[in-house]
This record gives C-alpha cells, sequence and structure tokens, in this order.
C-alpha cells in the first residue's frame, strides 16, 4: 500500500508500504504481522507522475504508486517542518502540545506514543535511516538499533568546503548582518558527482542494505522509517539529474498571491529561501564562495 499526500511545500510527503520480504508468520504466531517500510520525504509536493505532472521526471514513485494507492484529498496537519511530522507521527493534532513551532516533539507531549514506539511495543524491529523527525533529540525512543544518519556534506561542489570558501563565508556574514542563514552554502548547486556523495544517496543505499538483511529473518516482523531530506533546502543534486529539465520547461504558477480570506499566517514571503547566498545552477561557486 502506498500513501502519497498532496501537501504545501514546506512538509513531508509519506509513503507507507507494507512489505513481503520472505514470510512474516513465526511459528509461534498464528496471523500475520506485515513488515512496514515508511518512507518521509522533506518539501516534496504532489508534482510527480502519478499525480499527473508531465513535466517532473519521478519514474520509482510512479511504479510504485501504480501497485498501490493515491489518496488526493489528505493534507498535511500544519505547514511547517517539526509540526506535520510530529502530528503524523504522534496521532496527535497540533493543537495538542500546542505543535504549531519547530520544537522537539517530547518537550511538547512527553507521554506522547510514536508510531515506532507502537510497533517496538508490539514486537517489532524498529530501525530508522536518515530524518524522520526533525528534531535528532526525538529519535532516542522506540528504536531496536541506533539509527543511521549519514555525515556526508550538504554541499559537495567546487570550491564550497575550502579553507577559502569558509573564510568568505564569515565575511559574507559580517557584512550582511540581517541574514537568517549563517556559514551555510549557495542554495542550490549541481555538481558532476554520483548520487551517493549527498547523504540522501548513503541513506537509499542503508535502507536497500537493511531491507536485503531483514528478508534472511522472516519470523521477525520489522518497521523501516527511511527520510531523505531533499528537495528540502539546500537544493543540492548530481548534475545528471539537473540535465533531466530545461528551463523552458519549467511553468510558473498563474496565481501569484493568497487565496482569498486565507490567514495571514498560512501565507509565506519565502524567507528561508532568501536568506542563503545563491549560486549558479551549472554548478559554478559564487564568487563569495570560491
Amino acid at each position: 500500500m502506498i500513501t502519497a499526500m498532496p501537501i504545501p511545500s514546506r512538509t513531508c510527503i509519506w509513503l507507507l508500504f507494507f512489505c513481503s520480504l520472505g514470510h512474516v508468520i513465526s511459528a509461534n504466531e498464528s496471523k500475520m504481522r506485515p513488515n512496514v517500510l515508511l518512507i518521509s520525504i522533506d518539501d516534496l509536493r504532489p508534482d510527480l507522475g502519478c499525480y499527473g505532472n508531465g513535466i517532473a521526471h519521478t519514474p520509482n514513485i510512479d511504479a510504485l504508486a501504480a501497485t498501490g494507492t493515491i489518496f488526493e484529498s489528505a493534507y498535511c496537519q500544519q505547514a511547517i517542518c517539526m509540526s506535520s511530522r510530529a502530528s503524523l507521527l504522534s496521532g496527535m493534532r497540533p493543537e495538542e502540545g500546542q505543535l504549531y513551532e519547530n520544537g522537539p516533539l517530547f518537550d511538547h507531549l512527553p507521554d506522547a506514543l510514536t508510531i515506532n514506539q507502537h510497533f517496538q511495543n508490539q514486537g517489532y524491529k524498529t530501525i530508522l535511516a536518515g530524518k524522520l523527525y526533525h528534531h535528532k533529540s526525538d529519535v532516542k525512543k522506540g528504536w531496536s538499533e541506533k539509527p543511521f544518519f549519514p555525515r556526508n556534506p550538504d554541499w559537495v561542489g567546487r570550491g564550497y568546503l575550502s579553507k577559502e570558501a569558509a573564510t568568505a563565508a564569515q565575511k559574507y556574514d559580517r557584512e550582511n548582518p540581517n541574514v537568517k542563514r549563517r556559514g551555510m552554502g549557495p542554495a542550490f548547486e549541481s555538481p558532476d558527482v554520483p548520487w551517493d556523495a549527498y547523504g540522501d544517496g548513503l541513506v537509499a543505499q542503508h535502507a536497500i542494505a537493511t531491507l536485503q538483511e531483514l528478508g534472511e529473518k522472516p519470523d521477525e516482523p520489522f518497521f523501516l522509517a527511511a527520510g531523505f531530506i531533499r528537495p528540502h533546502l539546500p537544493f543540492n543534486a548530481p548534475k545528471k539529474f539537473w540535465d533531466l529539465y530545461e528551463k523552458s520547461e519549467i511553468v510558473l504558477p498563474e496565481t501569484r498571491h493568497s487565496p482569498e480570506e486565507a490567514p495571514g499566517v498560512a501565507a509565506t514571503t519565502g524567507g528561508e529561501l532568501r536568506g542563503w547566498p545563491s549560486t549558479s545552477l551549472a554548478g559554478e561557486p559564487d564568487p563569495r564562495w570560491s
């Protein structure tokens, strides 16, 4: 089964699968206990082929969607990173514990029973690779083994990791005191590197290897969560993915204003994106970073 939610760009899309890797019935159990793979993708809108977008190249999600169920009227609880994740993973509405900002879930709801805790309580092996909760402090409960977090940098393009780049970042911060993002690299890059040069590629590799390993233990049901950062800022990806698109093919939304009678809190000024330095789509470093 696949769950894909049409949601605003400030939250994440969720894919839920009931996996059949080998047998899922142990010798001591009388009913099937399905394995579960939960995939979260940060800031991914439903601009996918399976939702009718003719420009997006999303063959893998489209193939999965073709074998499952697509939900077309399921919306996020709160259009902000932590709140939507905390609400979905705990089953609590945002007003419970005032889950409106980016504070840790267990700071707001210390007694919350999260989805991974629930599976663990039911005898499941629970495993995490990548970003599931917004705060790592919320990851401390409910896992059978230490979660996997890749250590790869966000920027791998030429010049972004040099000593000179760090000096340029410090200088830029001093000269632009109102910039919210401090000591960060450009808002996007497209270096000619393999996918696993970035953390998301390593998360995918780790999740695949874990599934293969778990498939060799058919009498031990599992809950595996795999969380991907992109397309959250910075918009960094290997060049081969940028090359799939032509700028002239990208159609901007016709509506450039908030809906009538929409509450002011629902609007955005793009402040997060505006807080990052810029670079070229070709992957060339901004002069401030080289």
